[in-house]
């Protein structure tokens, strides 16, 4: 009697161990997907972003280079002094976006007017406008690209801890799991041959 409710004690750890090991692989399964699906996001925005970066270089050196043509034609000191244009009215928008459960902070201009000098110049040159415009062209994309920045920077946090859970599960909890399972299959598998031989020596020595 008491090794028969030892073996169906057994029994029971090993179909509890064997569910929660189901538990454990589904969960493996599913992080696993998350891990992937945030890869390829991560990929996805990392070449967009790299695009919109290389648009963004390319204006940013026309506004340089605008800038270098206003200092030549105006000199340092006259352009220093040039009435900057009035970015007071500029307002910014926070939103949140979210991908498979993860909130990105979101940063843009809610309203952008047409910049303008807080005071007319005494002589408008040309250059000195064209400068400033360009440069205030770069506003709304600056902003972009730093918004971008932060949710790459989020999404690719978001991934390593991902990674990490789903090394965990790999590396620890399934190899433990599977070897209680195997002591535990070890031990039953014994206990049924010696059932098998204690039925046998008493069958013979009825």
């Amino acid at each position: 009697m008491a090794e028969a409710a030892r073996g169906s004690a057994s029994r029971a750890e090993l179909l509890e161990l064997r569910r929660e090991h189901e538990v454990v692989e589904e969960g493996h399964r599913l992080l696993d997907e998350r891990r992937v699906l945030l890869a390829r996001e991560l990929l996805s925005r990392l070449r967009d972003f790299d695009e919109r970066h290389a648009a963004f270089a390319e204006r940013e050196r026309e506004a340089h280079a605008a800038l270098i043509e206003a200092t030549d034609r105006m000199g340092l000191e006259q352009l220093q002094v040039y009435p900057p244009l009035d970015l007071d009215a500029l307002e910014t928008v926070r939103e949140t976006v979210k991908f498979i459960g993860v909130s990105f902070p979101s940063v843009g201009f809610g309203h952008l007017p047409e910049p303008e000098r807080d005071r007319p110049p005494v002589f408008e040159i040309e250059a000195a406008d064209t400068a400033a415009k360009k440069f205030a062209g770069l506003l709304q994309e600056a902003l972009g690209l730093a918004s971008d920045i932060a949710q790459l920077l989020k999404l690719e946090a978001e991934y390593r801890r991902t990674q990490r859970r789903v090394r965990a599960l790999e590396k620890i909890l399934l190899p433990e799991l599977e070897a209680e399972q195997k002591v535990l299959e070890n031990a039953l598998e014994e206990l049924e041959i010696e059932e098998a031989v204690r039925v046998r020596l008493a069958a013979k020595k009825g």
